[in-house]
């Protein structure tokens, strides 16, 4: 399988896998011209591609090279098309595998600089599963964490951990039948570090059982008879705004063409929920801004595409 290569001296080199699945992606696309974060003999830099020029130049040093597209790849004659019918817009991507059976639906995907919150996406009706498909990264900019403010509320002295006291009282209003001992149990297994405080992670990690992600805090080898009592119980937490869709966030979707090395394009989403999902980092259409806040997890997912 033919890779994406770059002139050092006389000799041409193939890229590593990932770099050559971040250029055939961005490649793909049908934009000009890619930012994204690459390893360069085992050094990771930022670097920005231009694939009218077939050069690579790094964003750090300044220094550029010739880049070649594997033998006859092409790249499609201007942005690929989404889900509405419309060209992709250009700005901060990721790249996911359509996941089974979502087809001409809508799917919650991670925001990848948002930790704990999702949004929306169209999947066009004629993806395969497994396809890759690009996603436009919906701005968070100037938005509320609903996660931080449901964690604000109880923590209610604000001591920037929840007390046993706070989330027991929770607990209680969310299912009234437990008995103190349930709720003791519950608590000490949502506390994974055992330090008798419940810090915004491990709270963020709660609540996100409640929409169906994160683990199940049932104590192993328990009986269960549907779902467990911490998972209805966070479920509840969800429901009373723990952790929500980012409001008018529902973007769509757009597939890259299928072929000879093309099979390995797209991350996962849970690929995307545990790495980038857990960085909070910033791409910008300035080259400036982007230096500034990429952060290393997010800025290995996210590519900003023009």
């Amino acid at each position: 399988m033919s890779k994406f290569q770059v002139k050092l001296g006389r000799h041409w080199q193939d890229y590593e896998h990932k770099e050559d699945k971040k250029l055939k992606t961005a490649y793909m696309s049908g934009q000009r011209t890619a930012r994204f974060n690459m390893f360069i003999n085992g050094k990771k830099e930022k670097y920005e591609v231009n694939f009218k020029q077939m050069t690579q130049e790094n964003l750090i040093s300044g220094g550029s090279r010739e880049i070649r597209a594997p033998y006859r790849m092409e790249a499609p004659g201007g942005p690929i098309r989404d889900a509405d019918d419309k060209p992709m817009e250009p700005g901060p991507t990721i790249c996911i595998k359509v996941p089974e059976g979502t087809a001409g639906t809508v799917i919650k995907v991670p925001h990848p600089k948002a930790k704990g919150q999702f949004f929306e996406v169209k999947v066009p009706a004629d993806a395969k599963p497994g396809q890759a498909m690009l996603v436009p990264v919906p701005s968070w900019e100037g938005r509320l964490d609903p996660v931080r403010e449901q964690f604000k509320k109880w923590d209610k002295d604000g001591k920037g951990y929840i007390s046993f006291g706070e989330l027991a009282e929770l607990i209680a209003q969310l299912n009234p039948e437990l008995s103190r001992s349930e709720i003791n149990d519950l608590i000490l297994q949502v506390d994974k570090n055992q330090d008798y405080k419940i810090s915004y992670d491990e709270f963020a990690t709660f609540l996100e059982m409640g929409k169906g992600g994160g683990e199940d805090p049932a104590a192993p080898g328990t009986e269960k008879k549907g779902w467990s009592t911490g998972k209805k119980v966070a479920v509840g937490a969800a429901a009373v705004g723990g952790v929500a869709v980012i409001g008018a966030a529902c973007v769509a979707g757009a597939l890259l063409a299928e072929g000879d090395g093309l099979e390995d394009l797209g991350d996962s989403i849970g690929d995307l929920a545990g790495d980038a999902g857990d960085a909070i980092g910033d791409v910008a259409g300035d080259v400036g801004d982007w230096l500034a806040g990429a952060t290393e997890d997010a800025g290995d997912f996210i590519m900003d595409l023009f």
